[in-house]
């Protein structure tokens, strides 16, 4: 007898779900307040955006960042004219290397441009950071966008974000085009699917603690221990996830070959590791971070950026161990892994003589007379 009436709520009921998912999709088809680098599995770039964060608070960090995107959604100056006949040159990585708490001024790359520019004539220099990006980020960046661009140089920094992430290797597939699942597929071409799945990605990565979070003390943390046993099974666990990165590096290396783009390869600094704090007087060894501490969490960066090394010198790339060039102390980080204004002219006082030297050895005809 209730029948009638419970089918009718119920195809009201899918009536109402329906048409409020058909007008999310066509409302965020029209405007879309929650942009996102990546559409399902491909990379989309939002271009000349700006964004000011106010009330920085941090060492060495200015109270005010502007973040000013270009045309082609890059940190720098717009692309030259003709493109060919210049120097150019792509910084890629992820957040250490947008340095979203850095005016672009001040940011490394930017730094490193200003000193070619000494050296070398028609230099043109965008930072292509983006924000959580693994070497499967860069990837799909240099397919999607960079190739087709035509530049002379790509200088990757690498490994920050691909340390400890076995879900990369489901990643991986999607690299090669291969057994992309269903909610990736629908998200390539649905707005409100897309919202969904980097709404997941999100709090996955915040999860992971990946993301750009505000600066924070090292002091007033209690010290943590782990076993010399512990942390060699916790590394040995790693093993298949690093090999599973050389492969990306050298996926990445062929794909700018093929393209006669030269890559410059970098290996990922951290803050935390076997030495005490200049500034703070802290041990970073026992350091707490997540469930482990700075001299487990240093011994697996060094398992990437060793491979990094590795897969450099086998294929006869250019790579700097900028790892273990740059000091271990807190007045260049404001967080584990971020650079702070001190920390980015740091890193362009270690980097730009053996990049200026190595470029005026591949490119002599820009050398200024």
């Amino acid at each position: 007898m209730h029948f009638p009436i419970i089918r009718k709520h119920f195809g009201y009921f899918l009536f109402l779900v329906a048409f409020t998912l058909v007008a999310a999709e066509i409302l965020l088809r029209i405007y879309n307040p929650f942009p996102a680098s990546v559409t399902g599995d491909k990379i989309t770039l939002h271009s000349n955006t700006k964004v000011t964060l106010e009330n920085v608070n941090g060492p060495e960090l200015d109270t005010t960042v502007t973040i000013l995107k270009n045309s082609l959604a890059f940190r720098g100056p717009e692309p030259p004219t003709p493109f060919q006949d210049y120097l150019t040159i792509f910084t890629i990585g992820g957040s250490t290397t947008e340095c979203m708490f850095i005016n672009q001024q001040k940011t490394w790359p930017t730094l490193i441009s200003n000193e070619l520019n000494k050296s070398f004539r028609n230099v043109w220099l965008n930072n292509a950071g983006l924000d959580g990006h693994s070497t499967y980020g860069h990837i799909k960046l240099l397919q999607d966008y960079i190739v087709n661009m035509k530049p002379k140089i790509c200088i990757f920094l690498v490994g920050c974000n691909d340390v400890n992430r076995p879900d990369l290797s489901k990643a991986d597939k999607n690299v090669f085009n291969q057994n992309q699942n269903l909610v990736v597929s629908l998200a390539r071409f649905s707005e409100l699917a897309n919202v969904c799945l980097n709404y997941y990605r999100h709090h996955d990565a915040k999860r992971r603690q990946l993301l750009v979070g505000l600066p924070y003390p090292l002091t007033g943390f209690p010290p943590r221990a782990i076993s010399d046993s512990s942390s060699l099974l916790a590394l040995s666990k790693l093993k298949p996830d690093v090999a599973r990165y050389g492969e990306r590096l050298r996926k990445l290396i062929s794909i700018c070959r093929d393209a006669n783009i030269l890559p410059i390869i970098l290996t990922q600094p951290c803050l935390l590791g076997n030495v005490t704090d200049d500034v703070t007087g802290v041990d970073l060894a026992t350091f707490p971070y997540k469930d482990i501490n700075g001299k487990l969490l240093w011994s697996e960066f060094q398992l990437y950026n060793g491979e990094t090394i590795s897969v450099c010198n086998q294929e006869k790339v250019k790579v700097i161990d900028l790892a273990n060039l740059l000091p271990k102390s807190s007045k260049y980080y404001y967080d584990v892994f971020h650079y702070n204004n001190a920390g980015c002219r740091k890193i362009n006082e270690l980097l730009s003589p053996v990049i200026v030297e190595y470029i005026g050895e591949q490119f002599p005809g820009y050398r200024r007379n």
